[in-house]
């Protein structure tokens, strides 16, 4: 079974978004790039994908992504930049900021106006009406699972 790494704080949609990858893949969650890095230099569990968050305050993501591709033993392993932000702004930075993430080292980026059937611009996934409802979480399940194939 595959483990996943997942950079980012808890939040109630953010549960139902990786409650939906338990069980296909073995999913371990940390709060910040910082504890992720501690994850991955103390516990000496391998991990075959590396999810952190794109719109964090705690974090630069850029930063880490370097750090992590800058780091021998963790320079292999995909990273995935996800943005659960759906304002009309982070919707026009979103480019540009996966510009930059791919730049840096990261491997995919994504939004979740990509993933979302609701089609609103809220804050975020977090205050959305339809949180959970209306999320195509199979969809973000496949694009995960042809990374991980991908690595292979």
């Amino acid at each position: 079974m595959a483990r996943i790494l997942i950079s980012k704080h808890n939040s109630a949609s953010l549960t139902r978004l990786w409650d939906s990858l338990r069980g296909i893949y073995e999913i371990h969650c940390v709060q910040n790039p910082v504890e992720a890095m501690s994850f991955l230099h103390e516990s000496g569990l391998p991990v075959d994908l590396i999810i952190t968050s794109v719109y964090d305050d705690d974090i630069n993501l850029f930063a880490f992504i370097k750090a992590l591709k800058g780091d021998a033993a963790l320079r292999k392993v995909p990273v995935l930049c996800f943005s659960m932000q759906r304002t009309h702004y982070a919707t026009l930075l979103d480019s540009n900021l996966e510009h930059a993430a791919i730049a840096c080292g990261a491997d995919k980026y994504l939004s979740m106006d990509s993933f979302c059937r609701a089609k609103t611009y809220t804050e975020s996934c977090e205050s959305c009406a339809w949180a959970g409802e209306l999320c195509d979480y199979e969809a973000l399940r496949y694009v995960i699972q042809n990374m991980l194939k991908s690595e292979d």
